[in-house]
């Protein structure tokens, strides 16, 4: 058995000339790219043939004028969405604000009151306990503040908002139980 291939690369003939000359069938292809092929016979001369309707033709145009004005009204449905959710945005930040605003004047006055039973002489909490409770306080304060800071950056994100609730009420909590539990114990 033979395991060598049938044709080898070594074998062929590698000077093949053409039966005619091929360069006039490349110039012309090269000089009429893109143009329809006209077929030529020598006996008949070459008649121009009817230009084909295309019937597609209206329909397509008339596609085309429907798309446009629908992508146009498109446009305009979604802009005027767009100015309804800025301005609902914007009375959103207003309302969050104003809440704001009041749940400071009620901390505000839970707080004093709170100080002020600290602070007071005559106070039944120990001065250690007084002490830890100033660096309770101390905490609120800086966490309220930053997410008064981080507010202020991203007014629109209701959690800052949501989160500077919470945190006033804990802190209202929490200063109204510690009160409880010491005039509790007088």
């Amino acid at each position: 058995m033979n395991d060598r291939p049938k044709n080898t690369l070594k074998d062929l003939d590698w000077d093949i000339q053409p039966d005619r000359d091929l360069w006039a069938d490349i110039d012309s292809n090269i000089r009429f790219s893109g143009k329809p092929k006209r077929e030529t016979d020598d006996s008949i001369a070459v008649t121009k043939q009817p230009a084909k309707r295309r019937p597609w033709a209206p329909i397509a145009i008339a596609a085309c004028s429907v798309l446009a004005v629908v992508s146009v009204v498109m446009s305009g449905m979604s802009l005027q969405r767009a100015n309804q959710t800025y301005e609902l945005q914007a009375k959103m930040v207003e309302y969050q604000q104003s809440h704001i605003a009041l749940m400071e004047q009620q901390h505000k006055a839970v707080r004093s009151q709170f100080v002020s039973f600290i602070e007071n002489q005559n106070s039944p909490l120990h001065p250690a306990t007084a002490q830890e409770l100033r660096a309770t306080l101390a905490t609120f304060d800086k966490a309220s503040m930053q997410l008064k800071e981080a507010l202020i950056a991203q007014p629109t994100n209701t959690r800052y908002a949501t989160t500077l609730a919470e945190t006033y009420h804990q802190e209202a909590e929490l200063l109204n139980k510690i009160k409880a539990t010491a005039t509790r114990s007088i």
